[in-house]
């Protein structure tokens, strides 16, 4: 299984497989469970947040991207389920995601997530820059 990284405009897709996805460049390290946080963050902190007891948001620096990444939150449910992910880049720029509706182990067909890349563009081996 691979891993597209398409960005609409551009003509170049980024392609890798899906087992190489062990950095923080991509969310779904995160979301399935690889990436070992202590190891990837610097500067964790751990704080309580929103109305229900329980939620709480990890925070760091990714190591290695500390030129292009100022912070790095993660909001989790005590459950574990992870409902947030925040990166604050160093030109103020910010990219969110809140994600909802989980479901665990669900049955897909196996082409309901073939991508097809764009008129125009075409697909490179390797992962985006940082």
């Amino acid at each position: 299984h691979d891993a597209y990284f398409y960005t609409p405009g551009q003509t170049e897709i980024p392609r890798v497989a899906a087992k190489k996805l062990d950095d923080l460049r991509s969310p779904l390290a995160l979301l399935l469970g690889h990436a070992a946080l202590a190891r990837e963050l610097d500067g964790l902190t751990l704080e309580r947040v929103g109305i229900y007891p329980g939620t709480l948001m990890l925070s760091g620096v990714p190591h290695g991207m500390e030129k292009r990444v100022s912070r790095m939150s993660i909001g989790a449910e005590p459950d574990g389920r992870i409902t947030m992910l925040r990166v604050e880049e160093t030109d103020g720029a910010i990219n969110s995601f809140e994600l909802e509706g989980e479901e665990a182990n669900v049955v897909t067909p196996a082409g309901a997530f073939r991508f097809v890349a764009p008129p125009g563009t075409h697909v490179v081996e390797g992962m985006p820059p940082l």
